[in-house]
């Protein structure tokens, strides 16, 4: 009786066993379960790429120094900038230079007569010309800043127009002014020691007035086109300039003996010629620019 007992235990026990082993089996090899876990695998795979992706668009690899050649092309541009700008200011210093090494060729008591005659006229004509040009750099560059195009070339034109009217006008009245204290100034500057080079040297001031006026056109031209960043067209004016002067003073103090009054009267016919051909050239460039804004204009208007 125990021995069936037990066979029959035995007998209930398997089937439950296997059944258990069955759902074990079931629940392992279920394919909802396996399709999820391999869903789940793959959307984490998903997501470490993805979020792998973003860390590397993130930190995207490094590139060249940008800052550096910004630099470098920054300080090139100043450089270029630059030195046709200082050579520009140079132009008075230049022609004062020509003047004195020819005139120093044909007399030395004219060429001590330099001094006194030329700082006369330059000084003043210097201080006034250099506020104008500053003033007129800064007021082009304001105007140029005008989002309105058309605007910004009006006013900048209205700008320039104004600094050379009024540069024209106080270059006059500064002439008449040295004209009428010349002689004293002179006189005083020379000193009783050297009063043998004052009559040279009023000769040589008295010429050089008559260029003031061109003298301060010069200075406001050559601010409008330096707010422009345009330096080429004055740069080469200087160039013109002084070459004309060194011309003008070999024929008027060695050729026609005109000693240092055909020096002074050299660098008043480069002063005028500069001065005439910086305002063509502004003339020039503002009616391109002019021209250049109403085709713009129409091509806009034509368009549907």
């Amino acid at each position: 009786a125990s021995a069936r007992a037990s066979a029959a235990d035995a007998r209930l026990a398997a089937p439950a066993s296997s059944a258990d082993d069955e759902g074990e089996d079931a629940r392992v090899r279920d394919p909802t379960e396996t399709e999820t876990r391999t869903e789940g695998c793959s959307d984490d795979a998903h997501v470490c790429a993805s979020s792998e992706s973003e860390d590397d668009e993130r930190s995207p690899p490094a590139a060249p120094d940008e800052s550096s050649d910004a630099a470098s092309d920054g300080f090139k541009e100043l450089v270029k900038f630059t030195l046709p700008t200082m050579a520009i200011w140079m132009c008075g210093p230049i022609l004062s230079m020509v003047d004195t090494a020819v005139v120093g060729t044909a007399s030395t008591l004219e060429l001590a007569a330099m001094t006194p005659g030329g700082v006369f006229v330059d000084y003043p004509a210097y201080l006034i010309a250099s506020s104008l040009a500053t003033a007129t750099t800064t007021l082009v560059a304001r105007d140029r800043l005008i989002k309105n195009k058309h605007e910004a070339e009006l006013k900048t034109e209205k700008t320039i127009a104004d600094g050379i009217a009024l540069a024209s006008i106080g270059g006059v009245l500064l002439a008449v002014f040295l004209r009428f204290v010349a002689n004293d100034t002179v006189a005083n500057f020379a000193g009783p020691a050297s009063a043998a080079v004052v009559p040279p040297a009023l000769r040589y001031a008295i010429a050089r007035l008559w260029g003031v006026p061109a003298a301060m056109i010069v200075a406001v031209a050559q601010a409008s086109f330096l707010a422009c960043k345009a330096p080429k067209q004055p740069l080469l004016a200087v160039a013109v300039a002084a070459v004309a002067n060194l011309a003008g003073d070999l024929f008027l103090v060695v050729a026609a003996g005109w000693g240092i009054a055909g020096a002074a009267w050299a660098t008043v016919a480069a002063q005028v010629s500069m001065s005439v051909a910086l305002v063509f050239l502004l003339l020039r460039g503002g009616r391109h620019e002019t021209e250049k804004g109403r085709g713009s204009r129409k091509k806009k208007q034509a368009l549907p």
